[in-house]
């Protein structure tokens, strides 16, 4: 008996003695630890405060811009008006100089009443100037109420609080700290939030950083500002419809693209005027005369391509025409020179793929059409450097495959990932699904046996003496061990309505995503490609939807 207490006290003592000396390790020798900890806190909360305070006077901004366009929208006919009067009087004088500069009549020299000429320009100027008083009067006051606002909603949202749990270490009289920051509006699902770090589209010198879609068989252009689009509050926008002086209506199935420095192209598409006929034409949006430029044609008639800018250079890939059917041509539109070259053919003909730049060095292009309700589920990636297309193998993270689409859209989102969503299966039926291409250098030993074993074949093949396009189909064959490519898939990043872009190229606006995204036609069930398209932005979390201010 004696033994037993014995190992049951010795047992207890061991015990209590590792955790005295767990608190002293980590209350009383840990002091850099728990201090880098709370500092580490705080430069959270401060980027946290850094983002409340810009999202602050971002939304003063918006209500600013708003409020001030409100105001010129309700005073522009008056101004308009006002206008028009004093050249409806300019004229009047002139046509009277012009009449006393020649042959002199004495009825209309006794009819000119010139008291009533003045008195007709005093109501003029003093009605316009009556409008521009009303508009010069309304200005526009920040209050110091905001700023109260803002100071309480920091002092709400940072405040000290007690380290939990610690009645163990006062009972011991140990060193304890009593502060513990709060981090600003804490989220648990932050592991699932999509990192979007690449850089805006526009460049900083654009004056147009817009949204645009051509309806088809009409001579309207429609065009949204991005920057009223991130700063809405209510997710809503406005939606300018532009008239153009064309002689010619928009082809339907045409592609058009915007650059980084606003201009806008219109490429191919099919004559609906003249038996659809199919086109060539390249055309360039003049902001000015509000036509389009007609530039020298493209190589290749074509409908349903895929458009990807880079360095003042449009690649135009794939399509379909009725001679060859899908295509695998492709070509580069230089649009310095404003001429087109080829480029190395796609390795699987597809129309009404989607394609996406990657890191300045590749296009990756995905799915599309094999032929009418047949999918092709292949991606393609050409090298710019090398100018040749591969297919890339890739495995799926889960067991249920996703499949790769037609009319897709896609855009890269950070340094190794590319969001492809949204497009049609086979049978037309819209899809909602938004799948991940994650893009990983292969690095260590395998990529060295890789190099090695390249080395080794190319040295032979020069010693074999092989004709140069056999050494080129190899370096093909063999670039995808250079990656290795996994379909990641989640719902919660699902399209809120699915539906296919036949406008695919999505902008990333200051770490926004926005697109516009096809809207099904309610009478027959189909994508309605004429005139309406749902405006859309994903923010990292989530998919948020506009509508049009009326």
């Amino acid at each position: 008996m004696k033994t037993e207490h014995h190992e049951k006290i010795n047992i207890q003592l061991e015990t209590l003695l590792a955790e005295i000396k767990s608190i002293e390790n980590h209350y009383l020798y840990n002091y850099e630890s728990i201090l880098k900890t709370y500092l580490d806190n705080l430069v959270q909360a401060r980027i946290n405060a850094e983002i409340i305070i810009q999202n602050f006077f971002e939304n003063i901004e918006f209500k600013i811009k708003n409020t001030l366009l409100e105001i010129y929208e309700k005073n522009y006919p008056f101004i308009l008006k006002s206008l028009e009067d004093f050249k409806r009087f300019i004229s009047k004088l002139s046509d009277h100089k012009s009449r006393l500069e020649g042959e002199i009549n004495l009825n209309y020299l006794l009819s000119l009443n010139f008291e009533d000429l003045f008195n007709e320009y005093d109501k003029i100027k003093k009605d316009s100037y009556a409008q521009l008083e009303k508009l010069s009067r309304k200005t526009l006051v920040i209050k110091d109420e905001v700023f109260t606002k803002m100071m309480n909603v920091l002092t709400q949202e940072v405040r000290y609080e007690p380290i939990s749990d610690i009645s163990f270490i006062q009972e011991q009289n140990l060193y304890y700290s009593d502060m513990k920051l709060k981090q600003l509006n804490p989220q648990n699902s932050q592991q699932d939030e999509l990192k979007i770090t690449c850089p805006s589209y526009f460049s900083d010198e654009c004056r147009h950083k817009i949204l645009h879609y051509f309806q088809d068989n009409t001579k309207i252009l429609r065009i949204i500002d991005m920057e009223s689009l991130y700063n809405s509050v209510s997710k809503s926008y406005h939606i300018f419809e532009i008239p153009l002086n064309i002689p010619f209506e928009i082809p339907a199935w045409h592609k058009s693209l915007i650059t980084s420095s606003g201009d806008i192209y219109l490429i191919g598409g099919i004559n609906s005027q003249e038996n659809n006929k199919e086109l060539k034409t390249v055309y360039k949006f003049d902001y000015d005369q509000l036509t389009l430029k007609e530039y020298p044609e493209m190589l290749k008639y074509r409908y349903g391509h895929e458009l990807c800018y880079l360095n003042e250079n449009i690649y135009i890939l794939g399509g379909s025409n009725d001679a060859e059917g899908m295509l695998v041509f492709c070509e580069k539109y230089d649009l310095l020179e404003k001429k087109s070259m080829v480029i190395a053919p796609l390795k699987v003909k597809t129309c009404c793929g989607c394609s996406c730049l990657y890191k300045q060095e590749a296009i990756y292009l995905f799915g599309g059409l094999l032929e009418d309700k047949v999918l092709n589920d292949c991606i393609q990636r050409y090298d710019l450097k090398n100018d040749c297309w591969e297919v890339i193998k890739f495995e799926f993270d889960k067991d249920e495959p996703s499949q790769i689409l037609w009319c897709s859209s896609a855009v890269q989102i950070n340094s190794n990932q590319i969001m492809v969503f949204g497009g049609y299966l086979a049978e037309n039926e819209g899809c909602r699904s938004t799948i991940l291409l994650d893009i990983d250098t292969r690095e260590g030993k395998e990529n060295k046996e890789n190099k090695e074993n390249k080395e080794n074949k190319e040295n032979k093949e020069n010693k074999e003496n092989k004709e140069n396009t056999e050494n080129k189909e190899n370096r093909e064959n063999e670039q995808t061990n250079e990656f290795a490519y996994k379909i990641l898939r989640n719902n919660m990043y699902d399209l809120p309505y699915g539906e296919g872009f036949w406008n695919d190229q999505p902008i990333i606006h200051r770490g926004k995503v926005f697109c516009l995204q096809n809207i099904q036609n309610e009478e027959d069930g189909s994508a309605n490609q004429l005139n309406l398209r749902r405006i859309m932005s994903f923010t990292g979390k989530k998919w948020n939807i506009y509508e049009k201010k009326t």
